[in-house]
């Protein structure tokens, strides 16, 4: 004998409320922080991707540890010559080596070099022949005055094994440099920094999870306004700190266009 018509329906939504209760159970697993935050992850990269085409992103640090604190936002590569250089600039103002590329060289130019001043060992690029990557340029505010040979680099390969061939124009010149891109880095990215804060020597370094900048538009309002590596201001070796500019400009002792310097000594006199 079938029950009555209400006790029908009670027993119906009574098995609909059961069947809700374990579907309810599934949909908040779908929230869970972990698979939010690889989605997100997986968003970023596409993102960098997408900043290395000329665009800007959100992205964060492409490096294998990514833990640093300031990773490269908005990201814009440098060309040269209309040619991706593997180069990045970043919003805090630091450069970032997304990827080792061939540097493009727009040399030798059809310019002739005019001082204005001082001695002139070249005119054109084309008498600057005893190195490969030779062009003739005036020197600058760290250089005597005149137009003199320099010799710049394509790839890693022309420097040394500390450093990178950093791409510009019209060739790219050697840095110093204790990575050589992101995956050489055991957090965050490979990224530059001012060897001497304030003088504008390039040099690059991984991040640190305990940097306090990425570049120096991350030091605005702070007594400090050099994002700089490794040294001073209280900050550990190898970690990226606001500090101050300690810029010293000295000119080596040059004898027939060599650069003469005085030989190391070891001694008990230096403490």
């Amino acid at each position: 004998m079938l029950p009555p018509m209400t006790s029908r329906f009670a027993l119906v939504r009574a098995s609909l409320i059961a069947l809700a209760t374990p579907l309810a159970a599934c949909g908040g697993s779908t929230t869970d922080g972990t698979t939010g935050g690889q989605a997100g992850g997986a968003q970023g990269g596409n993102g960098q991707a997408g900043g290395a085409q000329g665009g800007s992103s959100q992205g964060g640090s492409a490096g294998k540890g990514a833990t640093s604190k300031h990773p490269c936002l908005d990201p814009v590569a440098i060309l040269v010559d209309g040619k991706d250089t593997g180069f990045d600039t970043c919003a805090a103002g630091e450069l970032r080596r997304r990827e080792a590329k061939t540097c493009p060289s727009l040399l030798p130019r059809a310019t002739t070099c005019t001082s204005g001043g001082g001695v002139d060992s070249c005119k054109s690029d084309s008498d600057c022949k005893e190195k490969p990557n030779g062009h003739c340029d005036s020197g600058t505010g760290f250089e005597a005055p005149g137009c003199r040979c320099d010799y710049g680099c394509t790839s890693d390969a022309d420097c040394g094994a500390d450093a990178v061939c950093l791409c510009g124009s019209p060739v790219g010149r050697c840095v110093p440099s204790k990575c050589k891109d992101a995956s050489s880095c055991p957090e965050g990215d490979c990224t530059s920094y001012d060897a001497s804060p304030g003088c504008s020597f390039t040099a690059f370094a991984c991040q640190s999870a305990g940097d306090t900048c990425g570049g120096d538009k991350d030091c605005a309002g702070t007594n400090a306004t050099l994002c700089a590596y490794p040294q001073g201001a209280g900050g550990a070796p190898g970690v990226r700190s606001c500090q101050q500019p300690g810029c010293a400009i000295g000119r080596p002792l040059v004898v027939d266009d060599a650069v003469l310097r005085a030989p190391l000594v070891s001694g008990a006199a230096w403490t």
